[in-house]
């Protein structure tokens, strides 16, 4: 149960809850009044002063409520003492885990891109301190365009443009039509991002595929196949030669398999997947949250130590660009 003797000032289980729609029920409820310096609610979704969030639809609904990103950014900007963290849009900031006040990636279950959590400390002097939260001028902006209502629930069968839109989103070959293979990308991407494996899109799948198209960039690359190495497709069971221009990447894909453009310092070149690896068979990296090979952390899945690598170039697909056994390069899926 929330704190009962409510201070009439700025606290921070409050203002958290209180723009958009939320207020409206508030206000109904219990005369709550909303400014940008002090705001006066009572909330019940919120911890005894401590966590609190401002549920909405969407991020961003200037009409009814604030934009929660940049809400947090505020925060982080200011660091404020009584803040004990915030998460915002898969990503988390500290005042008492190092690093202090960095934006550091967040893999929990609830990602909170449609609202903002902030927790602060539990010493009551913060969670009930009454001085002003510099948030600037956030107000709702009656006169802005009314947000998107999020998509639909999409699952095996269904066919049409949502369909193509998340296999996009999914790296895979667009057909329109939620067939098994989409399905099985679905669970794929559900299980790398700590949601409910049912290979259904909805709202919280989608929240997910709501990140920017995948790119993965700073990504080390080696080089496989060819003369130097005789590698085995393991797709068709063809000799990688050193003419195709082809890549391997760790996770094993259903055809129809994509293209994929590597560049590096301006060049690119786009390839065919041919191979899986290097070192994981099963990780997705690119529909991580912090979107990072697990090969990074040095040893890979069964404790072999790595190079670090994330994907691998046929001996033509490094060559044109520019790479002689080992460089960093940026690839999405086209």
């Amino acid at each position: 149960m929330p704190h009962t003797n409510h201070s009439y000032g700025s606290h921070i289980r409050d203002f958290a809850c209180s723009w958009g729609k939320a207020v409206k029920a508030e206000t109904a409820r219990s005369g709550a009044i909303a400014n940008s310096t002090y705001i006066r609610t009572p909330h019940t979704h919120c911890n005894h002063g401590q966590d609190c969030e401002m549920p909405k639809k969407h991020h961003a609904d200037p009409r009814n409520g604030v934009d929660s990103y940049a809400l947090a950014e505020i925060l982080l900007q200011n660091q404020d003492p009584r803040i004990k963290y915030v998460i915002s849009n898969h990503r988390i900031f500290s005042n008492a885990v190092p690093p202090l006040w960095t934006w550091r990636a967040y893999t929990g279950s609830n990602p909170h891109d449609h609202h903002v959590h902030i927790s602060v400390q539990a010493d009551e002097a913060d969670y009930d301190s009454t001085q002003p939260w510099n948030i600037g001028n956030l107000n709702p902006q009656p006169d802005a365009p009314v947000a998107d209502e999020p998509p639909k629930t999409l699952r095996l069968g269904n066919k049409g443009d949502l369909v193509r839109k998340q296999q996009k989103q999914l790296g895979l070959t667009i057909s329109g039509t939620f067939d098994k293979s989409t399905e099985r990308a679905v669970r794929a991407f559900q299980r790398t991002n700590n949601l409910a494996v049912d290979g259904i899109v909805g709202p919280y799948t989608w929240r997910a595929l709501q990140k920017p198209p995948i790119k993965s960039t700073g990504i080390v690359a080696t080089v496989f196949g060819g003369t130097a190495e005789r590698i085995q497709s393991a797709y068709d069971n063809h000799i990688i030669t050193g003419r195709e221009r082809s890549v391997a990447l760790p996770y094993r894909f259903i055809d129809p398999r994509p293209k994929v453009k590597v560049s590096r310092g301006g060049k690119s070149v786009v390839c065919s997947i041919w191979d899986v690896g290097p070192w994981n068979v099963d990780d997705p990296y690119w529909t991580k949250p912090d979107g990072r090979p697990q090969s990074e952390q040095g040893l890979d899945l069964r404790g072999r130590v790595t190079n670090k690598a994330g994907i691998d170039l046929s001996p033509a697909a490094a060559k044109a660009i520019g790479i002689d056994g080992v460089g960093t390069v940026d690839w999405e899926f086209v």
